[in-house]
């Protein structure tokens, strides 16, 4: 039988305000229709709510499960929660989308995660990730959360899952960004444009107002995360640095993923090395720069500086296994007074794992499209020129 579509898309406004440079949407929870600010990521699954703000015990469409989730970071910050079936709304003007029966982690322990305007996070990849503990007993309102990974686990349909196998949305979803670190310009934070965003359910192509041209579609390599294969990095003219798919035996699906939850490009150490030595070929003066922002020396670039600074090139498998080549501009990957006083921040780093984080600084360049409908729901990333806000 074929899947009725019953809605076509809804774009919601997001902001950068909440989350340290990062994406939050507001979301609204249970009968009460608290007004929740989700952390927007694409590098994980799960939808997660603080119990601080919203009060589950006088939630009228609440209904427990035998599930709780956890998660835990690589900086050390984790989270615990009861899972729970209720209504979930998104809106934006007078258009809105509500589900009932959406699975949503009830935080009840947390370090380092939330914040009295970050009150939760919404993951945006696929449902492998979406990893569930199974317990005997009803989790809510009350359940050992000791030793909870060694439980039996299974995987939970995430949100945007739910509301595509339902029929609500098309199996897509569309990001409009402009920095990864708060602007701090001559507007209230608010009100500037530069730390404003849409995130579209269901949609993209049909807004043309956010974006020009064509779209360069990448391939995803994987229905885990968002999955990409870079073939080579180059910075301005020089010459390309090649990079190789994983081994086998190092469990990941691909080198690089698109990751909004990021707000640097984290490289490997190897590569990370070689992009460095090549903005040190191009003008040893940018290496001083480079170093003043790693050790937090508050360095002042002005944008006009910035744009001086040469772009870096990703060439990527594309959509039918030709090459793509996607550009980051320096205004993306230096981001220009994120404090009061007009500091500059380099957003590319460096970790130990082999695989490229394209976070923030990497999607800030383009509209980018999340079509999770093509090629049998694994799915493309198209990738298309923003315009200016």
């Amino acid at each position: 039988m074929k899947k009725v579509i019953r809605k076509r898309s809804l774009k919601i406004s997001i902001t950068n305000n909440y989350a340290d440079g990062c994406y939050t949407a507001p979301v609204y929870v249970g009968s009460q229709r608290t007004p929740v600010n989700v952390f927007l990521d694409t590098g994980s699954s799960t939808l997660a709510i603080s119990q601080n703000h919203y009060h589950a015990d006088k939630d009228r469409y609440l209904k427990p499960t035998h599930y709780a989730q956890h998660t835990a970071y690589l900086d050390g910050s984790y989270w615990t929660g009861a899972v729970i079936n209720t209504r979930l709304a998104v809106r934006h003007n007078r258009e809105a989308i509500k589900f009932n029966g959406v699975n949503i982690a009830t935080i009840d322990h947390q370090k380092s995660m939330f914040s009295p305007h970050m009150q939760g996070i919404l993951g945006l990849a696929y449902k492998d990730i979406n990893y569930a503990y199974i317990f005997k007993k009803p989790t809510w309102p009350d359940y050992n959360h000791k030793n909870i990974e060694k439980r039996p686990y299974t995987e939970i349909a995430p949100y945007f899952t739910q509301l595509e196998e339902n029929g609500t949305l098309p199996n897509k979803f569309s990001l409009y960004t402009l920095r990864s670190e708060l602007h701090y310009g001559n507007r209230p934070l608010d009100k500037d444009p530069l730390n404003q965003g849409y995130l579209v359910l269901g949609g993209g192509e049909e807004y043309r107002s956010l974006y020009d041209g064509d779209f360069l579609q990448a391939k995803i390599q994987h229905d885990y995360y968002y999955n990409t294969h870079i073939s080579s990095v180059r910075v301005g003219n020089s010459k390309p640095v090649k990079v190789g798919r994983p081994l086998s035996s190092s469990g990941l699906y691909s080198n690089s993923i698109v990751d909004s939850g990021t707000s640097t490009i984290c490289f490997p150490t190897w590569l990370h090395k070689k992009i460095i030595d090549q903005f040190h070929a191009i003008n040893p003066n940018y290496i001083k720069a480079i170093y003043q922002s790693a050790t937090y020396d508050n360095i002042k670039l002005s944008p006009a500086t910035i744009k001086t600074w040469p772009d870096i090139y990703f060439t990527m498998e594309g959509l039918e296994g030709n090459d793509i080549e996607l550009c980051v501009k320096p205004q993306t990957y230096w981001q220009a007074n994120c404090t009061q006083d007009g500091v500059a921040y380099f957003a590319i780093d460096s970790e130990s794992e082999n695989q490229t984080i394209l976070g923030l600084p990497f999607i800030n360049n383009y509209y980018t499209i999340f079509d999770r409908s093509a090629r049998n729901g694994i799915g493309t990333i198209k990738f298309a020129t923003p315009k200016a806000p």
